[in-house]
């Protein structure tokens, strides 16, 4: 298959990192200085990996990731024109619950949708994750049983970890509880994720996690107080030093997804006429260290 990736951050390292030990390619697509830059390699998990990387369109991909921060996200909507076609199946791997929908907007593309979770940590000195420790969930929606099938396939041979979702949909919003809660309190807090284990922090996550869970449910996602359950009890199993993705974006200078999380619960709550107030707090105590 001609795979595709757009985005060589923390998850889409990961995915170069499986398809170079698989011996698969993938083509990751980058202009100018970037373009250069990529070139030279990639540091990850200490090893630098060189991959294939294209500014024009070759051929129409099989499998397009897309694997970027949210920031950019709809400048490069408006790029993926340039290296698919009618067939090609379209992998969003951003946070949040709404990129998806938007390339259904714009595209006519299979679209599958996905999961990721586990702890990466990037900064100066490349990307870091524990092979054992991340996996991707992908799950069927809407009928796309081939394109999830294709998606599957690769995944598989590249010996990437993954999940198969009963109800991806509700596994996308469990992940976006565990971004607006633990990911921006850890950044509000600058606190680690064993830091984030205090009793009372904890506390703080439940009420952060119950208003998305609320939110959700009001919008007919399949959701309970579960999720928040199985949600905690992960995050006590975090590596003690390990550092939520909007701190580590914090700490390096970078813009965050904050827009994408808290921003987005409040988006839905005035849609829905529903309060959210943690998450305006959150929102704004991240902007302002922005």
């Amino acid at each position: 298959m001609n795979i595709g990736l757009i985005g060589a951050g923390a998850v889409g390292s990961s995915l170069i990192y499986f398809s170079h030990k698989a011996r698969k390619e993938i083509s990751l697509i980058a202009e100018g200085q970037r373009a250069v830059k990529l070139k030279n390699g990639i540091k990850i998990n200490g090893e630098k990996i060189k991959t294939k990387v294209i500014s024009e369109k070759e051929k129409p991909f099989d499998i397009l990731f897309i694997s970027v921060k949210y920031l950019v996200f709809e400048e490069i909507l408006e790029n993926i024109k340039y290296f698919i076609d009618e067939d090609t199946v379209i992998v969003s791997l951003l946070n949040g619950i709404s990129t998806e929908e938007r390339l259904k907007e714009q595209y006519p593309n299979p679209v599958v949708h996905s999961v990721v979770r586990g702890s990466f940590l990037r900064d100066k000195k490349g990307v870091f994750f524990k092979e054992d420790q991340i996996h991707i969930t992908i799950g069927e929606k809407d009928g796309n049983t081939e394109a999830f099938e294709k998606v599957k396939s690769f995944l598989e041979e590249i010996n990437y970890p993954i999940l198969i979702s009963e109800d991806i949909i509700a596994d996308m919003w469990s992940k976006f509880a565990i971004n607006v809660s633990e990911n921006l309190i850890g950044a509000a807090l600058d606190i680690n994720y064993g830091q984030m284990k205090n009793p009372e922090i904890l506390e703080g996550i439940k009420l952060v996690q119950k208003e998305v869970i609320t939110i959700g449910r009001s919008m007919g996602v399949n959701l309970s107080e579960d999720q928040i359950k199985d949600n905690i009890e992960a995050l006590l199993g975090e590596i003690e030093d390990g550092i939520p993705s909007t701190l580590q974006d914090l700490r390096a200078g970078r813009k965050t997804e904050v827009d994408l999380f808290a921003g987005e619960m409040i988006r839905l709550g005035e849609r829905l006429e529903m309060e959210t107030p943690h998450s305006k707090l959150l929102y704004h105590l991240v902007k302002g260290k922005e």
